[in-house]
């Protein structure tokens, strides 16, 4: 019985996840707004809710070179 529980509230979470995929903002999303590049320094401002950045049309998805070739910091 004990891991009826379990199996349960995995599920959930699961569940949870795919239903609110796209309504809350994830750590790579968010990661595009810190690139040197000025399109994506100008993007990406929410950190709870995308719907402002969607609103506004600042929303990125991706990076232009993608998270493991993008450069984080300020272009000098």
């Amino acid at each position: 019985m004990e891991y009826e529980g379990l199996i349960r509230g995995t599920f959930f979470f699961i569940f949870f996840a795919l239903v609110t995929y796209g309504e809350m903002v994830t750590p790579d999303m968010h990661r595009v707004h810190h690139s040197v590049l000025i399109r994506e320094t100008n993007s990406n401002f929410g950190f709870n809710f995308p719907y402002w950045d969607r609103l506004f049309g600042t929303y990125r998805p991706q990076p232009a070179r993608g998270h493991e070739q993008m450069t984080i910091g300020l272009s000098e």
